[in-house]
């Protein structure tokens, strides 16, 4: 892959993000307008940008192809949480050993990984990546619950499942298998909201990162140690795997640059809503969102 215009789609990503930032901190925006703007760009924005990706177009992956990428997913959520409970067996991180496994395996592919790969791959490629979003949301809600409370069953609700991602991708799935087509004007309607996903979503992290106090991020020593391992060592291991078990050179690409995400933004309000303390996700998201703009393209120069 010419790692030059990886470097250019990221740095128009942090372009984007600056702009974020500086809103943020011109006060034009604040922690409530985040939390809408991320429900209007999950439930919303994201969905037209799953459903873009088949109405009306000729699929990129046969069936057979669609159901391999589905369990390689599934194999690098494992090749993740591995790589997690490694990090908190080797570093004196038990005190948080459930909100370090939690910024190993769910990862930013939504507001990072997919306009990064919409970018290299055309929208065709984000209905193959979306299919991550089932397993990411069956983890999280049910093992993900589990790390951050004392029940190891977790409580959780089987309709949280079911959110608005998951429920585009089953329909971009009977749209893919029965090559239903839609009408001029609805998929233009798609395709015009789904063209403000990759703005509105690094806009987000932009004034996500201007609402954090920098000076007490960068004297903690295990954000680092996360973001490493994150950042670096999981893409790579999984880039060796995959190299082996498939020979689509896009599916290999949506493979290692979500692999290669920095920790889900999500994951702080996650920790909260389940009483833990957030201070460490917080840092990690921050620092490794940061330093992702040099590891992902360092990463798929190395890797593809």
């Amino acid at each position: 892959m010419e790692v030059s215009i990886v470097i250019e789609k990221m740095m128009i990503l942090v372009l984007i993000m600056l702009v974020g930032f500086i809103a943020r901190k011109a006060k034009l925006t604040d922690d409530v307008a985040n939390r809408y703007l991320s429900r209007l760009l999950i439930n919303v924005f994201l969905v037209c940008s799953i459903l873009r990706s088949t109405v009306n177009v000729d699929p990129v992956l046969s069936g057979r192809e669609m159901l391999i990428l589905f369990g390689l997913f599934a194999l690098g959520f494992a090749i993740y949480w591995l790589m997690g409970f490694l990090t908190v067996t080797v570093f004196p991180m038990k005190k948080d050993r459930g909100i370090t496994i939690l910024l190993m395996v769910f990862i930013n592919t939504v507001f990072l990984g997919f306009p990064i790969i919409e970018g290299l791959y055309g929208s065709e490629a984000i209905f193959a990546a979306s299919l991550s979003t089932i397993i990411f949301n069956v983890l999280l809600y049910t093992a993900g619950v589990a790390l951050l409370t004392k029940d190891s069953r977790g409580s959780f609700s089987f309709r949280e499942l079911l959110n608005a991602p998951v429920v585009a991708v089953l329909i971009s799935l009977i749209l893919f298998f029965t090559g239903i087509r839609v009408p001029v004007v609805i998929e233009e309607t798609i395709s015009t909201i789904a063209a403000g996903t990759v703005p509105l979503s690094m806009i987000i992290i932009g004034t996500s990162l201007g609402g954090i106090a920098y000076r007490e991020i960068f004297t903690d020593w295990r954000p680092y140690v996360i973001s490493a391992v994150r950042l670096l060592v999981c893409p790579l291991l999984c880039a060796l795997v995959f190299r082996h078990l498939t020979d689509n050179a896009m599916m290999l690409g949506v493979l290692v640059i979500l692999s290669a995400c920095p920790p889900a933004v999500m994951l702080t309000p996650f920790c909260i809503d389940y009483g833990q303390d957030a201070t460490l996700a917080s840092k990690t998201i921050c620092i490794a969102t940061v330093l992702s703009v040099i590891t992902i393209p360092l990463v798929l120069w190395i890797a593809l």
